[in-house]
């Protein structure tokens, strides 16, 4: 009788031990899944940032007249995978780049090239305004994913503008 009792409570054990490292194989299968999809929407967003500032410098530069300004405002998700993020225009190894990361973690993050750094193109990584057929962008080097106070509305915008020969180019908002 006692021969029974044990065999119940060895074999109950180990349907646990069985269940527990299923759970736990699952719970790591989905992680890195999730981080996969986050991964490759953060490079969908760094592509379609990088080709929109592409395009409006293409704009200023094949203009006739020595002077131009354009802007375009961007469609950003207000999150990732419920989790904001941080766009940045910054420059590594004399290329800039637009590198979008997680606020959360550094560790997930997505680059895509612009150009090399040349003379003639200026890319704006300070902080101001800049007015383009009346409207007021604020620029920075940086854009956070769904923030806007409370009653008003931010629309990122890529703008480009050329003047004397040189063509700056940059991320910012408009509010409206």
């Amino acid at each position: 009788m006692a021969s029974g009792t044990v065999e119940f409570l060895v074999l109950t054990s180990g349907m646990y031990v069985v269940l527990l490292m299923v759970t736990v194989s699952l719970s790591i299968m989905s992680g890195s899944v999730l981080q996969q999809a986050t991964q490759t929407r953060l490079n969908e967003i760094s592509n379609e940032i990088a080709a929109d500032i592409i395009n409006a410098y293409s704009l200023c530069y094949q203009t006739s007249s020595g002077q131009a300004q354009t802007f375009r405002p961007i469609e950003i998700p207000s999150s990732v995978s419920m989790n904001g993020y941080v766009i940045t225009l910054e420059l590594e190894n004399n290329l800039w780049v637009v590198h979008v990361c997680l606020e959360t973690t550094q560790t997930i993050y997505a680059e895509s090239p612009l150009w090399k750094i040349s003379s003639w193109t200026c890319v704006e990584t300070g902080n101001g305004t800049i007015t383009i057929n009346s409207y007021q962008i604020t620029y920075s080097a940086t854009i956070h994913s769904g923030t806007s106070a409370p009653g008003t509305k931010l629309n990122p915008v890529v703008w480009a503008v050329r003047s004397g020969g040189k063509i700056r180019v940059g991320i910012g908002v408009i509010k409206s």
